[in-house]
């Protein structure tokens, strides 16, 4: 797409490459003066936790590693002069067609010095051609319109210091923990909803070391939603994510089923807006309470995702 490459001359005024380092230098402004952006590696994608600014819920570096899997060569950091890291970005090339940029995080103090840019520049180049996907703040719309990004829905991040247990959840026939053999069926339901195929991610994403926290409901053999509930780096702290249901009834079912295998820990749950009747059951009736609200933005209007079946997103990008 032209415009990545228009944004590249504007927002970067030297790029090149070290393969000996494996980074990239970036000349951005006086102030920054020699910006140094190189690749994140495996061993490092603890890094990447400094972007979920939330407090409590820092993903765990295990998880961190599964997201670095997905596109090795599409995280990057920025360093000072001294070796400091000042920020981290990822530009996950998910197909040949869909890129996600997350992971953003650029230390407050540094975001006017072109440190950000400098970032975000080198996901877009990475991403080039590609239809992007990227959750932002409010009060960041309008720059990342001038990009080329159009406003899809918002999003709420919802936490509770103590989730309810519900035994009963358990002798529910229709609820299935999801097997750690083939999951090709949950993939095929997952890229219905998604629109690009994470085999992947789902299929490492849904492997939970504890029973009851991956969990199916089907009807008839018909898969009719999924969810998954993973610990984060915080003791006695977790996170939904993804919940996907064919409806909010079917939505209830598994979000009481993945609860009740937490009892008294705190939760996190990132949940599209656009689903009331969910985002009563969260307030009303599971008593969290909204802490934070996001935007998701795409390079197209027409990306066809059936919001009405996604119930809980995993956000890359909270705080």
């Amino acid at each position: 797409m032209s415009f990545f490459r228009q944004t590249s001359r504007k927002l970067l005024k030297m790029v090149w490459n070290d393969c000996s380092q494996c980074h990239r230098m970036c000349t951005l402004s006086e102030a920054a003066q020699s910006i140094k952006i190189r690749n994140i590696h495996e061993g490092e994608s603890g890094i990447l936790a400094n972007s979920l600014a939330l407090e409590g819920c820092r993903a765990k570096t295990t998880d961190l590693k599964m997201f670095h899997k997905l596109d090795p060569s599409g995280y990057y950091m920025s360093l000072t002069d001294s070796g400091e890291v000042i920020g981290t970005i990822g530009g996950i090339r998910y197909s040949d067609s869909f890129g996600y940029i997350g992971f953003r995080h650029v230390d407050e103090e540094k975001k006017e010095q072109g440190y950000e840019q400098g970032l975000l520049n080198v996901a877009l180049e990475h991403l080039k051609d590609r239809w992007l996907g990227i959750e932002v703040k409010p009060d960041e719309i309008e720059t990342f319109q001038k990009l080329g990004f159009i406003t899809a829905w918002h999003n709420g991040c919802f936490k509770t210091e103590k989730t309810p247990f519900f035994p009963e959840l358990g002798q529910n026939p229709s609820i299935h923990s999801i097997p750690e053999g083939p999951l090709g069926r949950v993939v095929e339901y997952d890229t219905d909803i998604f629109g690009v195929d994470r085999r992947r991610f789902i299929m490492s994403w849904t492997k939970t070391e504890k029973k009851g926290t991956s969990l199916l409901v089907t009807e008839n053999d018909k898969i009719m939603g999924y969810g998954v509930v993973r610990p984060l780096q915080e003791t006695k702290c977790h996170r939904i994510g993804p919940l996907y249901a064919l409806n909010t009834a079917v939505a209830q079912v598994l979000i009481l089923a993945l609860i009740s295998v937490i009892p008294d820990e705190a939760l996190y749950i990132t949940a599209p807006l656009t689903n009331p009747s969910f985002i009563r059951l969260l307030t009303n009736d599971l008593r969290l309470e909204q802490i934070n609200e996001t935007v998701r933005m795409y390079t197209k209007k027409d990306h066809e995702i059936p919001t009405h079946k996604m119930f809980v997103i995993v956000d890359t990008n909270v705080g």
